[in-house]
């Protein structure tokens, strides 16, 4: 009987404690709030801490053990090679981020940054149009064209891009005259020829023609 109520009584001290014993009640801390993930950076959730016990709480104060955000990395977009003209920019092959504004390029499987100066190129720094030297007979010409003071290429007429300016020279264009027999009243010539392009004279000896003075015909 004695043991019983022994038990008993362990029993009713143990229920008496365990009505005494108070729930932890959270004492939270004002909101913190969010920090943004950024396309290389994590953030952080916003969220309340318990004054008493550091547990962690979401906006709905359900419990949480994760405040990272994870980074979001970069939204690559891709833009194709423009080619400068003179009248406007261009740019290499690029990519830039949808989220950021930063500019890559891509080297195999990877994207390395770049800055703005290494991705676009100024319209080209053209000054006055230089007229066109005219090819003569003997010598080569000179196209009209522009040319860039920063970066030494050539433009045509049209602002389009060249790399040639050579006019050929355009040779002379022979003109055949028969001897003359000259007369008491006539002067006459010898057989000769004439550029109708310029004021030369020439003979033929065999297949080449050799420039004379007027006064040897």
């Amino acid at each position: 009987m004695k043991k019983i109520i022994s038990i008993l009584l362990i029993l009713v001290t143990c229920f008496a404690l365990a009505c005494c014993k108070k729930e932890h009640q959270h004492s939270y801390s004002e909101l913190v709030n969010e920090v943004p993930a950024t396309c290389e950076n994590a953030g952080k959730k916003a969220h309340f801490t318990c004054k008493d016990c550091d547990v962690l709480f979401d906006e709905n104060k359900n419990e949480i053990t994760d405040l990272t955000i994870p980074a979001l990395g970069h939204d690559y977009v891709h833009h194709d090679a423009v080619e400068a003209t003179m009248d406007n920019p261009g740019n290499v092959e690029y990519y830039s981020c949808s989220r950021c504004d930063k500019l890559f390029v891509k080297n195999g499987d990877n994207y390395v940054e770049k800055t703005r100066d290494e991705v676009f190129i100024s319209k080209h720094n053209c000054g006055e149009l230089i007229a066109e030297v005219l090819a003569t007979c003997e010598s080569a010409g000179t196209k009209a064209h522009y040319t860039c003071a920063d970066c030494g290429k050539f433009f045509d007429e049209n602002k389009k891009e060249i790399t040639d300016l050579d006019i050929p020279a355009l040779g002379h264009d022979y003109v055949h005259h028969d001897a003359v027999e000259a007369t008491m009243d006539n002067p006459g010539n010898i057989e000769y020829y004439s550029c109708s392009r310029c004021d030369k004279y020439f003979i033929k000896n065999g297949d080449t023609y050799q420039a004379i003075d007027q006064s040897s015909i």
